[in-house]
């Protein structure tokens, strides 16, 4: 007797990958995807000891010494079973050394005031904050959230934790009573901030201090007019 059968010669499954972001870079994933034709299985290898099963996979390389290159094998099986194996060299990139943000004057100012706002200034690194600047140090007047990424010169980057300035408006230094003085007699004046505040009445016509909410301002012989300054203070941030 006599059988006939007919075998399919099939290709391979013709594989490629691609890794993105470009460059690869120390600590940061990277997203591997493969191609080929009817492919059912995906294996990967990425020369670290780690592997994975499946199409599109993350990966964080971290070489001891910050830099290095890997051989990314990837190996794609169609529906006939043909294997086809895909070797690439991956380098490994640095990136730029964790840093955090300082303020000179603190990150709580008062209005009016200014606070720079500093990384460390490092040969060989761009600088961009949200608000734009490209330099290490910022100065700022404004609330708001601040934050700088550091770029080197492989294209590596690194986004520093950012920070929150607020800003404390001015405490009111308004104040009641009545302006004038009759002959030998007196006037008291109150100030209208409240509580959480210490006051400064500056008598600067008789040189007289005061240091309380209320200031009795004292007839002064042979002055018709009397200067007073008074100095409100937020009592919790110096304001």
């Amino acid at each position: 007797s006599t059988a006939t059968m007919v075998v399919e010669v099939t290709d391979l499954p013709d594989s490629d990958f691609t890794v993105s972001p470009s460059p690869v870079c120390y600590g940061q994933p990277a997203t591997f995807t493969g191609s080929g034709t009817n492919v059912i299985e995906w294996e990967w290898d990425f020369g670290d000891g780690a592997t994975f099963n499946g199409n599109g996979p993350q990966h964080t390389f971290l070489p001891p010494l910050g830099v290095d290159d890997y051989d990314v094998t990837l190996t794609t099986t169609n529906r006939a079973g043909c294997r086809d194996t895909v070797v690439k060299t991956i380098d490994i990139f640095p990136t730029p050394a964790r840093d955090t943000i300082q303020a000179s004057n603190g990150f709580i100012i008062c209005d009016g005031e200014s606070t720079v706002l500093s990384v460390m200034n490092i040969p060989g690194l761009n600088y961009l904050w949200n608000t734009g600047d490209i330099t290490p140090s910022i100065t700022v007047t404004t609330a708001g959230t601040y934050s700088v990424t550091l770029t080197n010169d492989d294209g590596c980057s690194q986004i520093v934790d950012p920070v929150e300035v607020q800003v404390i408006p001015l405490p009111d230094v308004s104040w009641i009573g009545n302006p004038f003085i009759c002959d030998d007699g007196s006037t008291k004046l109150t100030a209208l901030a409240g509580g959480g505040h210490s006051y400064k009445w500056e008598n600067q016509t008789t040189g007289q201090v005061v240091t309380t909410m209320m200031y009795n301002v004292p007839f002064s012989f042979g002055n018709t007019f009397q200067e007073i300054l008074l100095t409100v203070t937020n009592d919790a941030y110096g304001c």
